[in-house]
């Protein structure tokens, strides 16, 4: 449960950070600074000063880094992204979804948790920048945190217009756990969509 006393007892080629948001950053770069290879789990960080610290801990241990953006092997998921090569160019796609909200003190905590954007929302953005291969040229989202007792960031619509001028839409939604998970990508000569895992 300490990191000093794990650094200085064990010295694995590599780790697997899977604790709690707010503490990524600086175990990542610990574990960097002693020579280890890290997998990370999302989000990086909470904040783009300590994903850049990261960055150049990386630069300096010269050891890899990746972070654990687990959807991506989803067998839906994979094979759709394995489709686009036939839709012709992707133009829009959009992700919608849900989750239930971890009880955990961490996850509830405005200080501690990246709220519904960095724990939910994150794994639908990775998936629209890998599947339309282009990164983000503006975003615009708005977001409630009034609709439940929690107070927290619980349910988001966000539009991203991509460098190469594709349009990728997400919801998300931790107060609507039943919300069925919509995904679709409009090609330049076809469509595709999965619903409840299938692709149709």
């Amino acid at each position: 449960t300490q990191i000093e006393e794990f650094l200085k007892k064990e010295k694995p080629d590599a780790v697997s950070i899977t604790t709690p948001s707010h503490t990524h950053a600086e175990l990542s770069i610990k574990c960097l600074t002693h020579g280890m290879h890290v997998l990370c789990e999302k989000p990086i960080a909470l904040n783009l000063a300590d994903a850049k610290k990261i960055s150049e801990a990386v630069e300096k241990a010269k050891k890899k880094f990746m972070t654990g953006f687990n959807w991506r092997f989803h067998d839906h998921l994979l094979k759709a992204k394995n489709l686009t090569d036939e839709i012709g160019e992707p133009k829009i796609a959009w992700f919608r979804g849900s989750g239930n909200i971890q009880q955990k003190a961490w996850h509830l905590d405005k200080k501690t948790s990246g709220m519904i954007t960095f724990e939910s929302s994150i794994h639908r953005i990775d998936w629209l920048r890998w599947v339309l291969n282009s990164e983000a040229k503006y975003v615009y989202s708005e977001s409630l945190n009034d609709v439940d007792e929690t107070g927290l960031t619980s349910n988001e619509w966000i539009i991203i217009k991509f460098k190469n001028n594709a349009l990728g839409i997400i919801g998300s939604s931790f107060t609507f756990p039943a919300l069925s998970e919509d995904i679709g990508i409009i090609g330049t000569k076809k469509c595709i969509g999965i619903r409840s895992g299938n692709i149709i």
